[in-house]
């Protein structure tokens, strides 16, 4: 993958982590279509953990997400996970 492609999904997984950690978390796992198995690999894993999977394209073409929309988003200094919530809904 390209360093961009890269760069992108390290934001987004972390975002995603961030997320799992929020009230909202089972919404936007069942959203995302992550088993339980998988989302609570998410939230628990190591800054180094989310750097080794943003290299292998973990999460990177999930049919339900749609790159531009989540770009306005991912620049923004501080993400809010009920606005990725929001994107999933208009895009589920």
């Amino acid at each position: 993958m390209t360093e961009a492609i890269e760069a992108f999904n390290l934001k987004l997984l972390l975002f995603i982590r961030e997320s799992m950690l929020d009230d909202q978390s089972s919404k936007l796992k069942i959203l995302l279509g992550l088993d339980k198995e998988t989302a609570q690999l998410i939230s628990s894993i190591s800054i180094d953990e989310v750097i080794t999977l943003s290299k292998s394209g973990f999460l990177l073409f999930s049919p339900r997400i749609k790159c531009d929309e989540f770009r306005k988003i991912l620049d923004s200094k501080e993400p809010d996970p009920k606005t990725l919530i929001e994107i999933l809904n208009r895009n589920g």
